[in-house]
Parts: structure tokens; sequence; C-alpha cells
């Protein structure tokens, strides 16, 4: 079977340094920032990390975000702000030894309809 991959990039931009630092620990290590909560506070900045680095379960239907480049600590944050900001409950899950946000069953029809509205045509695959 034939696979097809697209890729693109961006040109690198003072503007956004800002934004960079923010997620970024320095040494290629990335973070996440006290100040999330201010920035992942609508459906929309959910939708697009969600499409970005989210995940639908076939076996189950349910989902997860990838946040396996996070410590722990990090992920609890995330979670905290999920519960607060849009009323999902969450779990961690371990991919390769490293933390997952688990969206269960339970949660993940509501949490779908609530990013449904901003989620790309390509991207509904991921939705229930």
């Amino acid at each position: 079977m034939e696979h097809l991959n697209y890729r693109f990039s961006t040109r690198s931009l003072p503007l956004l340094n800002d934004y960079f630092e923010l997620f970024h620990a320095g040494g290629g290590a990335k973070r996440i920032p006290a100040s999330i909560s201010g920035l992942l506070s609508t459906p929309l900045t959910l939708a697009v990390w969600y499409m970005d680095d989210g995940g639908r379960r076939g076996d189950c239907r349910s989902g997860y975000l990838n946040t396996n480049a996070y410590h722990l600590t990090e992920v609890a944050l995330l979670q905290g702000c999920l519960a607060k900001s849009f009323g999902v409950s969450t779990t961690v899950h371990f991919a390769a030894r490293k933390p997952r946000i688990y969206i269960p069953k339970s949660q993940f029809f509501n949490f779908c309809d609530l990013i449904r509205p901003h989620v790309i045509d390509e991207m509904l695959y991921k939705l229930l």
C-alpha cells in the first residue's frame, strides 16, 4: 500500500519569537507555560490543538491528546485547564512510558460536539 504524505514549512518571523520562547525551555525541550489556561480558553484553540496532536481511538470510541513531550506535572496542568475551561474530565495513559491525555468515551462525545464547528473538513475523521 502506498502512502501519500504532505509537508510544508513556513518562514521564520521575529513576530513569532515570543510564542516560541513561551513553549520552549531551551535545548530543544518543550514546556507548558503556567499561563496556559489563558491561551487554551476557547473551543477554537482546543480544536486547533486536537487537529494537530489529537486522535480518536476506534476500538472504544474515545480520544487522546499526545502530550508525550511534556513532564507529568505539565500534563496535569493541561488536564486542569481542560476541566476548568471546557468541563472535560480526562485521565493519563502512558504510551511508550510517556504521558498522554486520554479522553474517555463518557467525555469524548461532548468534546467532539464542542470543537466540531471549528474542525476543518479534512480532519472530521478524528471526531465521532
